[in-house]
């Protein structure tokens, strides 16, 4: 067994957001686990270790290949708006953060609607290994560690949120240890009692005290009421595979988009100059955030299919631009021993989400509020126990319906632009994966501003400045160009597991 940032394996594989979650994975995959529990367990894990990108206060969207039959079933695991949400009662500042910007978390109802149906090992087994990290206390990472720098003032007002990760007026750095004794307790309850004791049981009634404290919306029966679902993933053919990703109210759709039109157009990556392939990239993402506006939202308020989209050849009316936020957001996947495959993208939407704790339970509570717009015109318009657009977007691709491939990557606006470079990278370019992933990427920025990685040359810049398209290098680390995660399978079933080392990504084999 090897852990890093690749590794290959002839029976299973786990890549995820932190080499301790990888580990929790693995361990559950020793235990005869599937695919699924090794990702619940390593999603658990990514809770501990990474709580500036995601909390048990969170949601994901998911993707789980049966081997068996063949077969993609897409997770929704996303959170409603409050029943008592009215978009004239709420200001956008309201929305941004804080106790009103709270949707209820999904994360823990989807982990059970997964495991019910694709788990073998009982469910309190996958806490263990996040109920031990938060108990013995792990090394604050450089991302968070970074993270925490850029959001210092936001951390610290919040009293308990400070308590936890200023200690003393002293923010954590790189290597400290963060203990979360009270995150250890919570996950304890949850193993023991799964998804009811999050809520209908103390925990609910304390993160709803917590918010109701200071004016928040939530209340005890829209925790109750929180569901997870299983969607029919959306496919698109691309260069002989098929690429799958999860429907609206996710952004993968934006991805599909982008491979049809790199498809249609005819251009030859593997020959095109990087400034040439780059203003191909940068036009299918705006062309498809233009056709899909209208179709990222919630599924119960569209009026048309998101199917529709992917095989219309008229563009669809645009609605605005996609909403744009910064986001906090964490990967896992895995590959079983009988090739089932597992892929969550969790998140508590911006960096330390709406930067409420709850200290009586541990949990830092989601912003996914700010990702509604206030425009009445819009799908995506807030309105009470509705489910907003999110920019959770996992990918599978497939070949004659055997998997051949996983992905996933944070990013905010920037993840299907990030998992589209590396796909063409790989598929259009013949690049191995290490390298498709490693290359220098462009993505959008919290604005929607195309930018460019420093590896790019300035000749780049220059001809996408003739071709109208303005773009911007961003000073020192930025989040928005992703952190790749992929497990490749061969066909003879080997695996290779690769991680982004743009962040502190790890990938580990058997």
């Amino acid at each position: 067994m090897s852990i890093g940032s690749e590794a290959s394996g002839n029976s299973a594989m786990v890549v995820a957001g932190h080499p301790l979650a990888v580990e929790a994975g693995l361990t559950i995959l020793d235990r005869g686990g599937s695919a699924t529990d090794a990702v619940i367990a390593s999603a658990a894990a990514l809770c501990v270790v990474l709580p500036q990108a995601v909390t048990l206060g969170g949601d994901a969207f998911g993707l789980f290949y049966d081997a068996a039959d063949r077969t993609v079933h897409g997770l929704n695991a996303s959170g409603r708006s409050p029943r008592d949400a009215r978009t004239s009662a709420l200001t956008s500042g309201e929305i941004e953060a804080g106790v009103r910007s709270v949707t209820v978390p999904a994360l823990v109802r989807g982990w059970e609607l997964a495991h019910a149906r694709l788990g073998r090992v009982a469910w309190r087994q996958l806490f263990e290994p996040a109920i031990g990290l938060a108990e013995r206390g792990v090394p604050i990472s450089r991302v968070l560690a970074r993270a925490l720098q850029s959001k210092l003032r936001f951390v610290e007002a919040d009293p308990d949120l400070a308590a936890l990760l200023v200690p003393e007026g002293r923010p954590l750095a790189a290597g400290d240890t963060l203990r979360q004794p009270q995150m250890a307790n919570t996950l304890r309850a949850v193993a023991e009692d799964g998804a009811r004791a999050f809520y209908e049981g103390p925990i609910a009634r304390s993160l709803v005290a917590r918010l109701r404290r200071d004016g928040g919306l939530l209340d005890d029966e829209d925790f109750a009421r929180c569901t997870a679902d299983w969607t029919l993933p959306l496919t698109t053919p691309y260069r002989g595979y098929d690429a799958v990703t999860a429907p609206p109210n996710s952004f993968g759709i934006l991805g599909l988009l982008q491979l049809q039109h790199i498809a249609a157009s005819g251009v030859d990556l593997a020959r095109a100059t990087e400034a040439k392939r780059i203003k191909l990239l940068v036009e299918a993402a705006e062309i498809a955030f233009e056709r899909a506006a209208p179709f990222i939202a919630d599924p119960a308020a569209l009026e048309a299919s998101p199917e529709q989209l992917l095989v219309s050849t008229e563009p669809a009316p645009a609605v605005g631009a996609a909403t744009r936020h910064p986001a906090g957001t964490a990967v896992t996947m895995a590959v079983d021993s009988d090739g089932n495959a597992a892929v969550l993208v969790e998140s508590i939407f911006t960096l330390f989400g709406s930067g409420v704790l709850d200290p009586a339970t541990g949990i830092l509570l989601n912003n996914r509020m700010r990702a509604f717009s206030l425009d009445p015109a819009s799908p995506n318009r807030l309105a009470p126990s509705k489910r907003p657009a999110h920019t959770l977007s996992p990918m599978m691709l497939l070949e004659d319906g055997a998997l051949r491939m996983v992905l996933g990557s944070p990013g905010a606006l920037g993840q299907t632009v990030t998992l589209v470079q590396a796909i063409t990278n790989h598929l259009d370019r013949g690049m191995a994966m290490p390298s498709a992933i490693a290359a220098p990427r462009w993505s959008y920025d919290i604005d929607r501003r195309v930018i460019l990685e420093e590896a790019l040359s300035n000749e780049v810049d220059a001809k996408l400045k003739a071709a109208s398209i303005e773009a911007d290098r961003p000073s020192g680390d930025t989040p928005y160009f992703g952190s790749v995660k992929a497990i490749a399978v061969g066909a003879d079933g080997r695996l290779a597991g690769f991680a982004d080392r743009r962040r502190d990504g790890a990938a580990g084999g058997r």
